[in-house]
């Protein structure tokens, strides 16, 4: 094409734009035509650059022969990046044997592979089949153990990498398989060359590496090793609890052991006729020893709804524990134990709940008391002679235990 007025100068646009009679960039109708501007931008409806070895269309889709850089970003990553994360897929594979020696009670050989220039740097897939023959016998199980050594033949003698056991309770062939990665992700190496070893064992004698036509060891590259992190075990938050238990039964009984069968769990000494008296309170130990497993006591409560003091005055609860499976029947005062381990004061008529040593709620835990018990008192006085209300009675013992777990 020729243009009647000169459109360069030497080799610059002079003119502002260059452009075939025909062309038109309406936004509805699209280009037509072509435009060179002088400002380098240009226009094409249709532009095909390339060469026999190399073409790039009007659609961005390009062929090249061979392509030299330092480097190439595919969006926004670059190229070489993007390819180590990629798995490289199977890198050694191997046909097993279709026989081997029988076991006699020492590990047989029954396949090997290696790794080549083993890298810590990606992480490795190992996949073994195979079929195993145990003759007339019938094992009850067969184990594979995997070893691998550097640059040599792997041994019995050598780091075990897995060990699997199958069961097998047939006299027929049976076919195993293992496939697993870890643990070959390893932060350094003894060597070049990893050589894998897989040896079996039998629960009988005379089973052997049978194989068959499809029998093979492999090893797949499948990425990157991983950066391995840190795991903590979290701990569960401990919690407080309060609960309550009501008493279940309760005795009392006269200073030589006798049981006077009465409601009300009497203290102290009145009279000869009952002596220094002692009552035993009974509660579901069981129940309290399975909630406060494992647990630290924080209070220990009993609630009591004092019947009678000899005095108007009031007077002290003889607090102690026992450590009796049944308060029915007799049982001598040595049955008291811990006695008077606490004496709150009670006015006369008063229920309340009063706090006791924690060591009862930790001896309740432990199994080494099963219940509460009030009196005897210390001399013949009349001073701590009452009762309180017993087990079915208006106002009967309740312990109440605070604990953390």
């Amino acid at each position: 094409m020729e243009f009647g007025n000169p459109i360069v100068g030497s080799e610059d646009l002079i003119r502002a734009a260059i452009k075939s009679p025909n062309f038109t960039a309406d936004p509805e109708t699209g280009v037509q035509g072509w435009r060179i501007a002088r400002d380098g931008s240009a226009t094409f409806y249709n532009l095909t650059v390339g060469s026999p070895n190399f073409t790039i269309d009007e659609n961005g889709n390009a062929v090249f022969n061979t392509v030299s850089a330092d480097v190439i970003y595919i969006n926004g990553e670059l190229l070489s990046d993007y390819l180590t994360r990629i798995p490289v897929g199977t890198i050694a594979s191997t046909r097993l044997p279709n026989d081997t020696a029988q076991y006699v009670g020492t590990e047989v050989l029954c396949a090997e592979i290696i790794i080549p220039s083993f890298d810590v740097g990606r992480r490795y897939q190992l996949g073994f089949y195979g079929r195993f023959d145990p003759g007339t016998s019938t094992p009850t199980y067969i184990q594979l153990y995997v070893y691998y050594a550097w640059d040599t033949p792997a041994t019995t003698n050598d780091t075990l990498l897995r060990y699997s056991i199958q069961a097998h309770e047939t006299d027929t062939t049976g076919d195993i398989t293992i496939d697993f990665a870890s643990p070959f992700q390893l932060s350094s190496t003894g060597g070049t060359d990893m050589h894998i070893g897989v040896f079996f064992k039998a629960s009988e004698n005379g089973t052997k590496y049978y194989g068959t036509p499809q029998a093979r060891i492999w090893v797949e590259d499948i990425g990157t090793a991983l950066d391995e992190g840190t795991w903590t075990p979290t701990v569960p938050a401990k919690q407080q609890y309060t609960k309550t238990y009501s008493c279940i039964d309760s005795s009392s009984f006269q200073s030589d052991g006798d049981n006077r069968g009465v409601a009300e769990c009497y203290q102290g000494y009145y009279s000869s006729t009952n002596g220094n008296q002692f009552s035993l309170i009974a509660f579901n130990y069981n129940q309290i020893q399975s909630d406060l497993a494992g647990s630290t006591i924080d209070k220990v409560e009993l609630y009591l709804n004092n019947n009678h003091f000899y005095y108007n005055n009031g007077g002290r609860a003889l607090i102690g524990t026992h450590n009796e499976s049944s308060v029915s029947g007799n049982h001598p005062p040595s049955h008291v134990l811990d006695d008077r381990i606490a004496t709150p004061f009670f006015a006369k008529g008063e229920a309340k709940w009063v706090t006791i040593p924690n060591s009862i709620g930790e001896a309740l835990r432990n199994g080494t008391r099963k219940g509460i018990a009030l009196g005897p008192a210390s001399s013949n006085s009349n001073n701590d002679y009452g009762y309180f209300a017993g087990n079915g009675q208006s106002g009967e013992p309740r312990l109440r235990i605070t604990y953390t777990k």
